[in-house]
């Protein structure tokens, strides 16, 4: 990571961390947290693509953009998860179970790429990490910091999802347990 973009990177992770002490409502620090990264990787964007080789280029698709775009999905998620949670207890419990599976749909859907980027293979990086390889996909299953195909390849927002549903797992499973441990009590 270039150094002015690590600086990016670290202020968003200190403004995610600083959040935490606001005491806000669920709902409300996710949304704050999703535009606190929404910027950070504007922020990025702003400084401009300067790639001087193919590898520069491929380093920053397989691990730079990711590492800020698996936020936004994270917290996009949270934020979906929580608008749609439903209030009654039983619901409640079958809507978080649900929302597990999550992570091993898009593990199945996506086993090849997944297999291929966890083995720490690098022989197709070209294909999946360099912009002029990118083929675009319906606008429907894109994020929102994936609107300017110039800043698109076919693998990023694939680590970036993996990335953020290993995060949301963990959100679901806590409220999960929470939902057990207020069922319990009643």
């Amino acid at each position: 990571m270039k150094e002015e973009v690590r600086e990016i990177y670290l202020n968003m992770i200190s403004a995610i961390t600083q959040a935490d002490e606001l005491n806000l409502p669920e709902m409300a620090l996710a949304e704050k947290k999703l535009l606190i990264c929404f910027f950070g990787w504007e922020g990025v964007k702003a400084l401009g693509k300067k790639f001087n080789t193919d590898r520069e280029e491929i380093g920053f698709f397989r691990n730079t953009k990711p590492a800020f775009t698996c936020l936004i999905d994270y917290y996009s998620l949270v934020k979906e998860a929580l608008l749609h949670a439903p209030a009654d207890p039983m619901l409640k419990w079958t809507y978080w179970n649900k929302e597990l599976g999550r992570y091993a749909r898009f593990c199945d859907r996506h086993k090849a790429f997944i297999d291929y980027y966890e083995s720490g293979g690098h022989q197709n990086d070209r294909h999946y990490f360099l912009t002029s390889y990118y083929v675009p996909r319906e606008n429907g299953t894109i994020g929102i910091y994936d609107m300017d195909n110039a800043w698109c390849t076919n693998g990023d927002s694939l680590i970036s999802r993996l990335k953020a549903l290993i995060h949301y797992r963990e959100f679901v499973t806590g409220n999960i347990k929470k939902q057990w441990k207020e069922n319990l009590f009643k």
